[in-house]
């Protein structure tokens, strides 16, 4: 397959065409007209999706406004490998980390939404220059951490929310007024997925992250004991279905224009892909074992920090992992022994809801079988079976065009847990000193039934709004 045709534009604008070239891996090598120095070349594994970026242009501009900071943030925050509970006991650890970073993340999803673009026959350079600094700039007000510091305030901490944000100062003036972006199209796309640009980053945003996900998930189990000491169930399956489809990712080939509606044509194919994201969901992102260091460190440890005014939440938007590791680490000094470190575990269990999870966690803390506890409530999955599709000659929602595989799909994102009480005791004589102050602070706060007091995050959305 050659590489991807080159739509000519007729503007004096700048054109992303001149920057940012795309390519099939699975064809030809990249012929370069002339030698050029580029600031990126990429291929996105199981996408049939690669780009090349030229140096010194208004993409690595972008870049250095939207997506540096997060070099350092991990795509996947502080999750780690999903090990049996019996397996982890045994070991005495936690799994690893997952290394690859939410900057990649953000150039996949613009190239991405740039490649559909193409497809559907979307050329207005204010359009196209739209879509591609929204994939590039959607997650750039992350905090560190992730999802795993989100859940402290669904809506101040959300990258959606604080993105428009992002839209201020020279730099970006001078982008928007040489590109001709429209901010208002920008942020509703960002924001709320709105209109064709903002289905087209929907779409592009999954599969981009599913592309780095799935890629470090399968291949950091190597051998048949490594994949029998994980929950091989979702392995297997998510690698047969990549076996029967190599280019898993590249159901983006497939979508059109029809009439406003962003369209997938092959619905069997978009049906792989979602089934893959729902297992992801089910027995990495949501897993009690594989989110608990993070959901630690967000519930417990930066909740504390934020309380005792040591951390204001607007700080996170300039963090790193490593910033916040460092904050966390000059605070409370050695937390292994929360993660298992002098052999004691956390005991996991799922509360039907918030208010149960509340009166188990004061019941424990007043009886003292737990040192510390924490509640984390997760987002529930969104199967995203009502994703258009063009099937027996008309336009529908998968889950009418395919019921049995949407049902599937639907049944599995809904059996991942979403409410989560962890409780760890630990004598205080085992813990340093900052972490037995924090034990006292936590019981003396549940104690007295304050565990859903208030953080600041309500007036600073007030603010926001304003």
């Amino acid at each position: 397959m050659k590489p991807f045709k080159v739509v000519a534009v007729n503007s004096a604008r700048p054109c992303l065409d001149d920057e940012v070239r795309l390519f099939d891996p699975n064809g030809i090598s990249i012929v370069r007209p002339r030698p050029e120095a580029l600031f990126m070349e990429r291929v996105i594994p199981r996408a049939g999706l690669g780009y090349t970026i030229r140096s010194g242009g208004f993409v690595e501009r972008a870049y250095q406004l939207f997506d540096k900071r997060l070099e350092g943030i991990s795509q996947l925050g502080r999750l780690v490998d999903p090990y049996p509970e019996s397996v982890r006991r045994a070991r005495g650890r936690w799994g690893r980390p997952y290394d690859h970073n939410r900057a990649i993340h953000s150039m996949d999803a613009a190239n991405f939404i740039r490649a559909i673009c193409r497809i559907v026959g979307i050329t207005e350079p204010w359009e196209v220059a739209t879509g591609y600094f929204g994939g590039m700039g959607h997650d750039t007000k992350t905090p560190p951490w992730g999802d795993g510091i989100m859940f402290l305030s669904r809506k101040f901490l959300s990258e959606e929310w604080q993105f428009p944000k992002a839209l201020e100062g020279p730099e970006w003036i001078a982008l928007h007024d040489a590109l001709d972006i429209d901010e208002p199209v920008l942020v509703e796309m960002v924001q709320k997925n709105r209109g064709r640009l903002g289905t087209i980053l929907d779409l592009s945003d999954r599969l981009s992250y599913l592309a780095g996900d799935v890629d470090e998930y399968l291949s950091r189990r190597t051998t048949k004991a490594e994949r029998g000491n994980t929950y091989s169930g979702a392995y297997d399956e998510i690698a047969a279905i990549v076996q029967r489809r190599p280019n898993i990712f590249a159901v983006w080939k497939t979508v059109r224009l029809i009439g406003d509606d962003v369209v997938v044509q092959d619905a069997s194919w978009l049906a792989d892909v979602l089934l893959i994201r729902a297992l992801m969901f089910r027995h990495l992102y949501y897993h009690p074992t594989t989110g608990y260091v993070e959901r630690l460190a967000g519930a417990m440890l930066v909740r504390d920090l934020i309380e005792r005014k040591k951390l204001h939440p607007r700080e996170l938007f300039a963090m790193t992992d490593n910033d916040l590791d460092a904050i966390v680490k000059h605070f409370f000094r050695d937390t292994s022994s929360l993660i298992g470190g002098n052999g004691h575990n956390p005991e996991i269990a799922f509360p039907i809801n918030v208010n149960k999870a509340k009166q188990m966690e004061w019941e424990s803390m007043k009886s003292g079988t737990a040192t510390f506890s924490f509640i984390a409530e997760l987002k529930p999955v969104k199967p995203a079976t009502g994703t258009l599709v063009f099937s027996n000659g008309k336009v529908q929602a998968l889950r009418d065009a395919l019921p049995e595989e949407a049902k599937r799909i639907e049944t599995i994102a809904q059996e991942a847990r979403l409410i989560y009480l962890y409780r760890l005791f630990i004598p205080p004589s085992e813990l340093p000193l900052p972490l037995r102050r924090l034990a006292v602070r936590l019981r003396n706060r549940t104690c007295e039934r304050l565990a859903s007091h208030e953080l600041p995050f309500g007036k600073m959305e007030a603010l926001d709004a304003k």
